[in-house]
């Protein structure tokens, strides 16, 4: 099949939805199918593959590296607008994923949209955010869905708050796939050597956005009372963002700055070793679909401590793949500082993260994905046939009657 993938959100960001449409695509791909990916240009970034056209853009919002595609007349466009897809595939709600949600209904194409983000979460990163509250948000998102053919959704959790604003279309879970194959191996010393942390030191690491929505500074206070009953822990935070500053910042009033370690983004290839060189994954945002990094974790052999939430208690069972806390830096702590100092059931968890995670494959969420498509080409195909019939039909009954 030949598919179209529109998205905002792909390489060079670095997040769930960047990788998981790389990921998607390459499986797709393995199975034989032609995959076209259609991304925001990225200045002084080159795709290593041809199969992926770039839409000029702006810089919509620099601290957290995200650029909006414009329409222009130019030589992509255009040949994009000469593409026939069998299935085009929108991966959020921008412009790339309205432009391909246009040639769908022009051409008609099925068109199957993957909700990845709780856009009413995120109304501060709006430059009328004040203005735009996040019950018009999730009308625009009812309407939006209502529109396509298909939906995609990465956990039940996300699916129960979709119909909640009124979709109706139908709604598949699939939860994000990882190549498994990326996260068996990696350098267990590589942020004790990178940062000079020391072997008696554990790790906790927190890999994602520094933004308000992530409850960084969640972790920060729970991390304080941890290093008054365990003072030989270190905690690694992996990403930027926004909030970046205010929580180094933070870091320090709370007199934890001397073993919190803020090293920005990592290349992509080194995450597996991040992972591998870590003990404790933890994690406090509260407005994750699913939460793809958690997946990783579990991939790496890492247990994790996280908020008892709906999307994370269907990648977790509390006290068996890691713990599930409230939301609080004591309840936090609390966690964190049992596996701290229990190295076997640190170790018992990890090796039950590790067999919970095969569960996620790349290869199980493709080919859910490509079900999909088979059964909206197939309806699309029966529809075609009924038309031309009908034509037939018509030309006979005028040219014979």
């Amino acid at each position: 099949m030949k598919i179209g993938f529109f998205t905002d959100g792909y390489l060079p960001q670095k997040n769930g939805v960047a990788t998981s449409v790389a990921e998607y695509a390459q499986g797709l791909q393995k199975k034989g199918h032609s995959v076209t990916i259609i991304a925001p240009k990225y200045p002084r970034f080159k795709d290593k593959k041809n199969n992926v056209i770039r839409l000029s853009s702006i810089n919509y919002k620099k601290s957290i590296g995200v650029r909006l595609a414009v329409y222009l007349p130019e030589k992509a466009f255009r040949e994009l607008l000469k593409l026939d897809f069998d299935v085009i595939h929108g991966h959020g709600d921008g412009p790339v994923t309205m432009l391909g949600w246009i040639i769908a209904k022009q051409k008609n194409i099925p068109f199957i949209l993957s909700h990845h983000t709780f856009w009413n979460k995120y109304t501060h990163y709006l430059p009328a955010g004040i203005l735009i509250r996040p019950r018009m948000v999730e009308k625009f998102t009812q309407l939006f869905a209502n529109s396509c053919n298909a939906i995609i959704s990465p956990s039940n959790m996300s699916k129960k708050e979709l119909e909640s604003y009124g979709v109706s279309k139908p709604i598949t879970v699939i939860h994000h796939g990882l190549d498994l194959s990326n996260y068996q191996k990696g350098d267990t010393q590589f942020l004790r050597k990178k940062l000079k942390i020391a072997n008696n030191h554990k790790i906790l690491l927190y890999v994602g956005r520094l933004g308000k929505e992530k409850s960084v500074d969640l972790l920060l206070h729970a991390f304080k009372k941890v290093q008054q009953q365990s003072p030989h822990v270190s905690l690694v935070v992996i990403g930027d963002g926004p909030q970046k500053q205010d929580l180094q910042h933070l870091a320090k009033t709370l007199g934890i700055a001397q073993n919190t370690y803020f090293i920005g983004e990592i290349e992509y290839s080194k995450i597996p070793s991040v992972f591998h060189s870590a003990d404790i994954f933890v994690f406090a945002s509260k407005t994750e679909t699913l939460g793809k990094v958690i997946l990783e974790a579990m991939a790496a052999g890492l247990p994790t401590v996280t908020l008892n939430i709906a999307p994370f208690k269907e990648l977790l069972t509390n006290n068996k793949e890691g713990i599930l806390v409230s939301s609080n830096p004591t309840a936090f702590a609390k966690g964190i500082t049992t596996l701290v100092q229990d190295d076997v059931l640190r170790k018992s968890m990890g090796e039950n993260a590790r067999r919970k995670a095969d569960q996620f494959s790349i290869e199980h969420a493709v080919k859910k994905i490509e079900d999909i498509y088979v059964k909206l080409y197939e309806l699309r195909k029966k529809r075609r046939i009924t038309y031309i019939i009908s034509r037939v039909r018509d030309f006979i009954d005028v040219e014979f009657r």
